[in-house]
């Protein structure tokens, strides 16, 4: 989910992508590894979400190539033309875009 907040991951995709066990899924459980705002509700959806640090800091635990394949595949098709268009917006294109 995209907003001028940032860009927001479901959760549940996400734990279910990573083939996540059912005990690891458990929210209070994600949100000791990633932080109190990695992992939140956004007004009016009932998922939970993971924040792009969020989702950052719950990648970094897995070292499995699924998890690296999908963190890479984020990274290119979601996150990096994310970031373009947010600075397209704000007209400061004449810089490059993060590298991630």
């Amino acid at each position: 989910m995209f907003d001028e907040d940032g860009i927001f991951f479901a959760a549940a995709d996400v734990l279910q992508v990573l083939a996540t066990d059912a005990r690891d899924r458990a929210p209070e459980r994600v949100q000791r590894v990633v932080g109190g705002d990695g992992l939140i509700p956004r007004p009016g959806r009932k998922p939970l979400f993971f924040t792009e640090s969020g989702l950052r800091g719950w990648m970094a635990r897995p070292t499995d190539r699924t998890a690296t394949k999908f963190m890479a595949w984020l990274d290119n098709e979601r996150i990096a033309p994310y970031c373009v268009r947010q600075q397209a917006l704000r007209g400061d294109l004449g810089h490059e875009a993060p590298v991630r």
